[in-house]
């Protein structure tokens, strides 16, 4: 994409963005959300090479797509563990970015990525240990509180 600016000191200057690659990268979370929903368990052999991406892009700050396809490569990783110890094995990996990722959320006022990463706390609550499900009023509260705030300024 090229973009002309005026800036009023210069004159006219030709600015080009490489928007390929970036489209290219929100198109890639798209594909690895959909093979983790859609794989099931077979996708768990992928788990572990997933975890430092999902570190770095359930953070990203310019695309709502790609965290929000993360957020739920998270809760589809937890849903497709074999068995109850590797559901909570992978919760105990993603829990702390999705914990991470709710916070932000939280602060920037983002309801619908904050309903989806709660959306994906209640789908891993049967496979949490005692410590995660303490965390979880604290957070909620937090939630409750943005929503409180939302209502009010309707």
């Amino acid at each position: 994409m090229k973009v002309k600016l005026d800036l009023k000191i210069d004159g006219i200057k030709n600015i080009v963005l490489n928007t390929d690659t970036f489209e290219q990268k929100v198109e890639a979370t798209n594909l690895l959300s959909a093979m983790a929903e859609n794989m099931g368990e077979n996708f768990m052999k992928y788990a572990e090479y997933m975890m430092p991406l999902i570190d770095e892009l359930i953070m990203i700050k310019n695309s709502k797509e790609m965290r929000g396809n993360m957020i739920d490569c998270c809760k589809f990783m937890v849903q497709d563990g074999r068995n109850m110890e590797e559901k909570n094995m992978m919760l105990t990996r993603v829990y702390p970015m999705l914990k991470k990722a709710l916070a932000e959320a939280i602060r920037v006022r983002d309801h619908s990525e904050v309903a989806s990463i709660s959306e994906a706390f209640a789908l891993s609550m049967p496979f949490m240990t005692q410590e995660m499900a303490a965390t979880l009023p604290d957070m909620m509260m937090a939630v409750l509180g943005l929503v409180k705030n939302l209502t009010n300024e309707i």
